[in-house]
């Protein structure tokens, strides 16, 4: 998959730096196959995304973070 967003070497396209900081692309192909593209290595970064995801999709997550 090619991002619409990045260079050929993942970094965000000059007209798109001005406008984004990250970005987070998610697809699912025919077969199937869930690919992801972005920050996964910052794991505080992923989380707030994933947490953004669930809220906007009505979805009550676990916040492994949090204490009950």
């Amino acid at each position: 998959m090619i991002c619409p967003l990045c260079t050929d070497k993942r970094e965000l396209k000059p007209d798109k730096k001005n406008q984004l900081k990250e970005h987070l692309v998610v697809t699912l192909d025919k077969k199937n196959h869930i690919h992801v593209h972005g920050p996964i290595k910052n794991k505080e970064l992923m989380a707030e995304m994933i947490k953004a995801i669930a809220r906007r999709s009505d979805i009550e997550i676990e916040d492994e973070g949090e204490s009950n």
